[in-house]
This record gives structure tokens, sequence and C-alpha cells, in this order.
């Protein structure tokens, strides 16, 4: 029997081959319009660029997303929006409502990886067997709340509205009414995050308004041309996608899951390598190994290792490209220069979001 990894990566790559070779799948690739104007975050005068940090789409491979915004952090690197697909709208979201590094680094892998999937892939599977014996039609395999439950219970409703976050936030999602990439800057960042997350046939979509949202990296998995649209100046974009490197056939002989996993790493880097190409700095984690759904506590750390030591890498270039695009390094990396919003920010808000050391333990 297949384990539960090798099962849900063959169930990927089968989505992502649909879409992959549909034509209208490839003009979207080039255009990801974002779909509706009361999505977008409002533009405001400012007196320096400004700056996009955007965090790919990629499972736990994204954890490294924690240890490229603390060295971020360190280095007083000021970032005025963060904008995510996937796990990537996991970790910027949570941070810009308030949680700090430290505590993403010590909640996100114990917590949150090893419990997103509520129960075994069999019992799912038995779920949805019954649930058909009375007539019920399953939208995917892991159709529950838990993520939802999850921040509404660590995170206060006050600091949950997306639009008083600083950093300003935006969840990267696909819309399956229209078929656009959607990108959501308010509202409630519970059912956000359910929706960035929400892959075809593992976890069910998500309503919102008039639209059906499901995981943005169908569409758009490094949106940084979505961060563009929204007003950013300057985009550090931090790619998790798995790097291609040469295997030996031995490696894909009587391995499904081997196959399954090279072709959605192909595929991805092939889907971010135009929006690579917009950003001002790239930087990429060596993730190598890292399945797109393991749940290993050993490998979210490495993850999150590879982010620090990747991003460390790249502050020299960073902050020559930063002087010369006008930008002030010894400023405070909070919007110091930007006007005040009319929504108290949650610097100003009693927002202590975690009073446990994991999120999403039980």
């Amino acid at each position: 029997m297949l384990n539960h990894t090798k099962f849900l990566t063959i169930i990927m790559t089968s989505l992502l081959s649909l879409l992959y070779t549909s034509p209208a799948f490839a003009q979207e690739i080039s255009i990801k319009p974002i779909s509706s104007e009361e999505y977008l975050i409002d533009q405001f005068t400012k007196s320096r660029p400004r700056i996009a940090l955007v965090l790919g789409g990629g499972g736990l491979r994204g954890a490294a997303h924690v240890g490229v915004i603390r060295v971020l952090e360190q280095e007083k690197i000021p970032i005025d929006m963060i904008i995510g697909t996937s796990m990537g709208a996991i970790i910027g979201g949570l941070y810009c409502s308030g949680v700090s590094t430290e505590k993403l680094e010590k909640a996100l892998v114990p917590g949150f990886i090893s419990n997103f999937f509520d129960a075994p892939l069999l019992v799912q599977a038995l779920k949805i067997n019954t649930g058909l014996l009375f007539l019920r039609k399953p939208e995917g395999l892991y159709s529950s709340n838990s993520l939802t439950r999850c921040i509404e219970k660590h995170i206060p409703e006050e600091c949950r509205e997306i639009s008083n976050f600083r950093p300003r936030f935006g969840a990267v999602t696909t819309d399956l009414v229209t078929g656009k990439t959607l990108v959501l800057t308010r509202g409630d960042l519970a059912k956000a995050l359910q929706a960035t997350v929400a892959v075809p046939w593992v976890r069910g979509p998500v309503a919102i308004n008039n639209s059906v949202l499901v995981d943005g990296g169908i569409t758009c998995n490094l949106p940084v041309e979505q961060a563009k649209q929204l007003g950013a100046d300057f985009v550090i974009a931090v790619d998790v996608d798995e790097k291609i490197k040469v295997k030996t056939a031995k490696t894909f002989r009587g391995s499904m899951g081997n196959i399954g996993s090279r072709v959605v790493s192909l595929m991805l880097a092939k889907i971010d390598e135009a929006q690579k190409a917009q950003a001002n700095l790239s930087i990429q984690p060596d993730v190598t190994g890292i399945s797109l759904l393991s749940r290993k506590v050993a490998d979210g750390n490495r993850a999150m290792v590879a982010g620090e030591v990747a991003a460390k890498q790249a502050i020299p270039e960073l902050k020559m490209k930063l002087l010369l695009a006008g930008v002030e390094l010894e400023q405070s990396p909070v919007n110091q220069e930007l006007p005040e919003p009319e929504i108290a920010s949650n610097s100003q808000k009693d927002c202590s979001v975690l009073n446990k050391s994991s999120l999403c333990a039980e």
C-alpha cells in the first residue's frame, strides 16, 4: 500500500499535469490577473520605494521562510508588505498578525505541520466512503476546518482582520468560479489561510463572497507580479522549490513516489521561473530532499536553517540594491516614513497571539 506522502504526491502530480498542459492554464500563467479590486491593497503616498517580501508555496519546504524573515529582521531590512502562497501565506500571515519569528520557529514545525492532516489517510478514505452511502459529495480527503480552529484558538479576534496588519498582507488563492488568481488582503486571517492551502482533492475549497477558493499555487506559486500590482516597488522573492539536480535513472525504478515528487518539482520550478525573473532579488534556500508533503519535524527544522543560511548569503547584494533604489537602511523596519493608517496597527493593540509553545497542537 502506498504511504500517505506518496499517495498525495500522485494526486498533486495528476492535478498539475492536467492544468499545466491546458492552453487556458498556460495563458493564465503569463497574465495572472487579480480579479477583484475590492481585494487590492489601497495606494497611499510614500516617500521611499515600497518593499514587498514574496513567499512562495512549497509544503514543509516553506518552513525556510521563517529563517529568511529572522535574518531580514536582524539586518533591519524594511518590509512594507508580505504576499504569500500556500505555506508562504501561512507563515507570512501569522507573522504580519503579530506572531514573532521565535514563536513561529517553536510552534510551526512541531505543532502546525504535524497536525495539519487531522487523521491518517485510511481513516479519511473511510469517511468519504461512508459519506457516499448518505449521498454526500466529498470535496477532498480532508475537508475539516482544523487550520481555522487553530488560528481562532491562538490569535485573538481583534488581531485577525487582515486589513489591519502591518506589514500589509495578501494571501494568494485560485478562484474556481473565474479561473483567476485572487489575492485576499482583507477579511478573517483564518479563512484566508484555509483557502490558500486548499489543495484540490486533498482539502475542500473555501467559499468567500461569490468566490470558491482553492490553493493559490495552482495558478501562482510565487506571486511576484501580484506584489507589484498591489503597489510594491522592490520585491524580494523567496523561492522554496527544490533545486533541479541531475539524478540517476535508478532513483526512479520501481518508485512511483519518487517519480511523482520529481514531476511536481519540475513543474513548480518551470512555473516559478517567469515570476522570479521579475523580482529585484531572489533567495532560494537549499531544501533538496524535503518532500512537499513531508510531516517530519527534522525536515522542517532543516528547512528553517536553510532559509537562514540563504538569506545571510543574499544580504550584501540585497543591501546594495536597496541603497541604489533609494532606501535608507538605517531606519526602523517598521514603516516609519509611511503615513499612519486610519486603522490602528497591531503594534497599538494587545496582540499576544500565542500563549503556548505549540501552535495548533491540541
